[in-house]
């Protein structure tokens, strides 16, 4: 999730990745992103398909081969310009959510709904994330990471503090800022964090990143998706949540070659 330098965060562009984790071929019936009440969405991948027929340059057919993994493109932009969120406001800006509905060899429907993707209008700009690794499958029990990139996109060095959400409601004084629904998503039953949960991180000078590994256990098995975490800066308390980090298929053996 990206913003154009130019576009002073009122149009923010969403890229994401599906991958079919079933041993079988799947027809996608509807693949959809869902804007936010103040927002309306341009769908890029009806600009420049993911999946085009090389002859005659029209999309395929929705079928997706196992492991087949597609990458989508959308860009979101306020209703009404003259009232996109303010640089001052607190308020989370929710962009919309991913709806997914296929079908699979025998008929049976499947549908996916991800959690709204949100940002925070006066934040956002200060501080971006970006999920640099993330397996796909992974064995109930067995440990695995997560690897992400954190950049500084202020003008001042930031001293960050990494913790989660749930943890935050109970030590915060901008605990308020957060939202139930993300609260109660770091709070998942399907991962244990293995990491501390409250690490400072390395100052990070403007311009500048650095990757931040974070370590689980899956304790549930089935398509899950990973929880949140939170950076807090320590001389102003403001919290960055990061969501939206992606799925995991949890089996609950490992995988035959």
């Amino acid at each position: 999730m990206h913003s154009p330098p130019d576009s002073k965060g009122s149009e923010i562009y969403i890229d994401a990745e599906i991958e079919n984790l079933t041993p079988q071929a799947l027809m996608m019936e509807r693949i959809a992103f869902e804007p936010g009440p103040m927002l309306k969405v341009t769908d890029m991948n009806n600009v420049v398909d993911w999946v085009r027929n090389k002859q005659d340059g029209r999309p395929t057919s929705g079928f997706m081969a196992p492991r087949d993994i597609w990458r989508l493109l959308y860009r979101t932009q306020p209703l009404n310009p003259s009232k996109s969120p303010s640089k001052s406001s607190n308020e989370d800006e929710v962009l919309g959510h991913m709806d997914i509905t296929w079908r699979s060899a025998m008929g049976e429907i499947g549908r996916l709904l991800t959690q709204d993707y949100r940002v925070e209008p006066h934040h956002y700009n200060e501080v971006s994330m970006k999920v640099i690794e993330l397996p796909t499958q992974v064995t109930v029990e067995d440990p695995f990471k997560l690897v992400c990139e954190i950049t500084n996109r202020s003008t001042r060095v930031l001293e960050l503090l990494l913790t989660r959400p749930d943890s935050e409601m109970n030590t915060s004084p901008n605990a308020s800022k957060l939202d139930a629904s993300i609260v109660e998503a770091s709070a998942s039953s399907a991962f244990i964090w293995t990491g501390m949960t409250n690490q400072l991180l390395e100052k990070l000078a403007p311009g500048t990143s650095l990757r931040l590994t974070l370590e689980y256990v899956p304790i549930m098995t089935g398509l899950q998706e990973m929880p949140p975490f939170l950076l807090r800066e320590v001389s102003t308390e403001n919290p960055f949540v990061f969501s939206n980090l992606g799925h995991v298929l949890v089996n609950s053996s490992p995988l035959v070659a």
